[in-house]
């Protein structure tokens, strides 16, 4: 093997080889047209539909071939006819993946995509027990097909169990989010305070390895490989099936009360430097002092700059518990609120709106807060979707046509012209015959909502990655706030309670994750500079922490420590084992040559290597 550049690889491929035996495979691949795009199941370069195969969520790839498997049989089938004939082999799940790694360059591609069929997940009851924090239980767990999204696992959570016992999901911050992909990198939504990292709540996988060998890992069968897929990344076979604890939310404060979940939206004023610095202690308090029970009912995002701030996302339990919790946190303070109006949903009943005080027992009549007030969890991760840029009208995180009401299947009353355009959007009124048809959507692996959205015919440009990082000192988040910055998700509470030797995911003292788009180079370096210069991080800019599934375009030169930290080593020995012929090997992934045989054939000291910020 000979290495090149960014960790390609150079195999003996034999493309007439490779053809014959996936035509012979599939006889009918060409005639038939299968999933919401109408593809046919084999696609290789010179075909017709190539340009919709190939379509990923970042970067442009141009891979050997596309399958669409269906079974399990199919996969072992596709990895022979590559194994035989030189090929390496990407699986995919739905395609969401930053730099387009998923659809690799030259590469055999199974998409698992038509796997997922909600009516063959298996349901345990009897697997239950204690979570991770004091007082939290799983109610069950839940096997799935490794083609699913989250929204289908979020949908099939409110489908399959009934609202008084409270399960929950984690569902990625865009609906095609592939469940696969999403556990191998960390996996992190707005319950995960609560859950904890999705990788904390996987307890088994079925693995087909690179010669059609399939195996189970779990903590009890091939427990390294169990460690390994729980945030270190791809590369080690193709996952078939995941299975998942439910987790059950808090109880509420009265336990004769139905449990009830609130999305939030609290600005707060940050326009002198004393309201910055108050807000920014009681923020940094409230991640990582305050009782992880409490704040674990919290998760979502925010935005912080020097004139405003906004915490916004799911509070997983009623407005008035809400309310109770965040008083005594600090963060309901008058000082900090912005003074205006706020507005109250109970049940898609407006209790009050932004146009005049909320005369409602126990409401705030101090500060702006907007609070909706959902019966079930499944209705409130509806009404996110709805409301998100990357959700049901989003164009680029879901395949939707100009008429999003028509693809929801609901009243045309309901959607808005989008100015200087042809197309709609939902408006996300208190109807709940929107977020009914929504959660119908979701719980289809086949709709509009589960598809990645985009131009076909144009390549798409690589999103620019994450990073997480830790509790800071006050003079540097307040430099960071003068910059401003934004929280993609928060993993305070649950996630930071896990023994960091638990799983491969390294990162269990980081309450936030932040996120750069493709045009925000220099904004990148100036965050990650400032950050650099902390005492977390000993002034060493090759200290910061990278989120796996936020990967930036560049290859940094110590991305191993930079996503995997000291694990690497580890990871590397079980990918060694697992896929000794590097035959899912790709960049970014873990080297599958054992660190012990790296050792030996190294004659030189090795030298420490820095990543350079770009």
């Amino acid at each position: 093997m000979q290495e090149c550049g960014a960790k390609c690889v150079a195999f003996n491929i034999q493309p007439a080889g490779l053809e014959s035996c996936l035509r012979n495979r599939f006889p009918d691949s060409g005639s038939q047209l299968l999933g919401f795009n109408q593809v046919p199941k084999v696609t290789f370069p010179s075909e017709p539909d190539y340009a919709k195969v190939k379509h990923t969520y970042g970067g442009s790839m141009y891979p050997a071939v596309v399958i669409y498997v269906e079974d399990e049989d199919e996969v072992i089938d596709v990895l022979k006819c590559a194994y035989d004939n030189g090929y390496q082999v990407s699986a995919r799940g739905r395609g969401h993946q930053y730099q387009g790694l998923s659809t690799m360059h030259g590469h055999v591609i199974i998409d698992m995509s038509l796997t997922c069929n909600p009516d063959e997940f298996v349901i345990d009851r009897s697997s239950a027990g204690n979570h991770i924090l004091p007082g939290q239980k799983y109610i069950a767990t839940m096997k799935a097909q490794a083609g699913c999204s989250t929204a289908v696992i979020t949908a099939a959570v409110h489908e399959n169990f009934d609202p008084v016992e409270g399960a929950l999901s984690i569902l990625g911050g865009c609906p095609s989010v592939g469940l696969i992909g999403f556990v191998l990198g960390g996996g992190s939504g707005d319950t995960t305070p609560w859950m904890g990292w999705a990788t904390d709540i996987a307890t088994e996988f079925d693995v087909v390895l690179y010669n059609g060998t399939k195996v189970v890992a779990s903590k009890h069968e091939n427990p390294d490989l169990f460690w390994a897929l729980r945030g270190g990344g791809g590369g080690f076979g193709v996952v078939t099936a995941l299975t998942q604890k439910v987790v059950q939310g808090p109880t509420p404060l009265d336990p004769s009360s139905d449990r009830k979940y609130t999305w939030v939206n609290v600005p707060f004023d940050t326009s002198t430097p004393e309201k910055l610095d108050k807000f920014l202690i009681t923020f940094q308090d409230f991640m990582y002092e305050f009782d992880p029970v409490k704040s674990g009912k919290f998760g979502g995002g925010a935005n912080i700059n020097t004139n405003d701030a906004k915490l916004y996302g799911l509070y997983l339990g009623s407005w008035k518990e809400f309310v109770l919790d965040w008083t005594e946190a600090g963060l309901l303070d008058p000082d900090i609120l912005i003074q205006e109006n706020g507005s109250l949903w109970e049940n898609y009943q407006v209790k009050c709106s932004n146009a005049e005080p909320c005369d409602v027992d126990g409401f705030p009549s101090f500060g702006k807060m907007d609070l909706k007030e959902f019966d079930t969890y499944g209705e409130s991760m509806a009404y996110k979707l709805c409301n998100s840029g990357a959700g049901v009208s989003s164009f680029r995180g879901t395949r939707r046509s100009s008429d999003v009401c028509a693809d929801l299947g609901i009243d045309a009353k309901y959607c808005s012209p989008i100015p200087d355009s042809d197309n709609n959007k939902v408006d996300c009124t208190p109807d709940k015959e929107i977020y009914d048809a929504t959660l119908a959507k979701m719980l289809d692996p086949e709709s509009y909502i589960n598809h990645l959205g985009g131009d076909f015919e144009t390549p798409t440009d690589s999103m620019y990655g994450g990073i997480v990082f830790t509790k800071l000192e006050h003079e540097t988040i307040v430099d960071l706030a003068k910059i401003g910055f934004r929280v993609f998700h928060f993993q305070h509470g649950a996630p930071m309670h896990v023994a960091k030797e638990d799983a491969a995911l390294p990162w269990r003292d980081t309450a936030i994750l932040t996120q750069f788009k493709a045009a925000e180079r220099d904004f990148r370096y100036e965050i990650m500079s400032r950050l650099a210069q902390d005492a977390a991080y000993g002034g060493d800019v090759d200290n910061l922490q990278g989120y796996y599934n936020y990967m930036f375009p560049g290859r940094d030169t110590n991305w191993e420590k930079f996503y995997f930290d000291e694990n690497y080593h580890e990871l590397k020995q079980i990918r060694g084992k697992y896929d000794p012929l590097d035959r899912f090997g790709k960049p970014f992934y873990v080297d599958s040559t054992p660190e012990a045989k790296t050792k030996k054939s190294s004659k030189k000291k090795s030298k420490k290597r820095s990543m350079t910020v770009v």
